[in-house]
């Protein structure tokens, strides 16, 4: 049995002791092999073209059939197309909800599986969580990690949420946008500092730290690697620091109380400033999403 099947079975059989429901998005060939335990209920997705899954045993399951498209895209494949009379429906959503809300206060797990476990499922789990708030979503037991995954379903979770005057799929779009641009960012940011590794420190120049001593202040050198593991950490913690403000950079055998910031960074090489400069402010963007409800 794959680990994270096993740690599935594992919380499926010791559900949390507080009451609130757990809900996993798995695939259908985990579904398939999970435990009929009369804790579970199982609400089971399979494309149009497939057979039901092969699943018994459960008191409560839900069947449905439907495509994996992303059907409010505006710009759609044209074999994307060809899914749209099979993509999902106002009704199957409300199907779920109905099925959910009738389940007896024994049913401590709700597994939601489809083909893949990767993008139905996951936007069911999202929505049920949303829509319950007091359901627990077990995010580290969803298998997808792939943004594009999760804006398909933000959109999916709007069509669920809409009944409960949901903040509309304008709200939801730009949420999974700003997803998917801070998930390109943390990218380019660690792409950046791997190259800024690797630039070299000038000639005469190193990077020190200062401690207050007794009889003044002394300056302590650190490794480049060190000084990129805090430079990040700050950039990150405050992103309105400057790269500079982590070190004073004091030029080899010039007087502490002579050297500055500035006049070390002039002695750096172009693309090492180049590329701090972009982490800076690619650590400082601000993301925010305005929750207006839907007209």
């Amino acid at each position: 049995m794959p680990q994270r099947l096993h740690d599935i079975v594992g919380r499926l059989y010791r559900p949390p002791a507080d009451g609130i429901r757990q809900v996993f998005a798995l695939s259908r060939a985990d579904a398939e092999r999970l435990p009929a335990l009369p804790s579970i209920a199982i609400i089971s997705v399979t494309a149009p073209e497939r057979p039901p899954a092969n699943i018994s045993g459960f008191a409560h399951m839900l069947r449905l059939r439907f495509a994996d498209v992303d059907f409010l895209k505006p710009d759609l494949s044209a074999r994307a197309k060809e899914k749209l009379p099979h993509a999902f429906t106002a009704e199957q959503g409300s199907a779920i909800r109905g099925f959910v809300e009738a389940l007896p206060d024994e049913i401590s797990s709700v597994v939601v599986h489809c083909e893949g476990g990767y993008s139905r499922s996951s936007a069911i789990t999202l929505a049920l969580h949303k829509l319950y708030g007091r359901t627990r979503i077990r995010e580290s037991m969803m298998a997808s990690e792939n943004q594009v995954d999760l804006e398909i379903a933000f959109r999916k979770l709007h069509e669920l949420a809409l009944a409960d005057g949901d903040l509309g799929y304008e709200y939801w779009y730009r949420v999974a946008e700003l997803l998917k641009r801070a998930a390109v960012m943390e990218s380019e940011i660690e792409a950046l500092s791997q190259e800024l590794e690797k630039c070299p420190i000038e000639v005469g120049m190193l990077p020190v730290t200062t401690t207050r001593q007794e009889g003044g202040m002394a300056a302590k050198q650190v490794s480049k690697k060190k000084y990129l593991k805090i430079l990040n950490k700050r950039l990150r913690s405050e992103p309105s620091a400057s790269p500079s403000a982590a070190f004073v950079f004091y030029p080899l055998g010039a007087k502490a109380k002579h050297a500055t910031g500035i006049a070390a960074s002039e002695q750096r090489s172009k693309r090492e400033l180049e590329i701090m400069a972009i982490i800076q402010h690619k650590a400082s963007s601000e993301f925010v999403v305005t929750e207006e409800k839907a007209a």
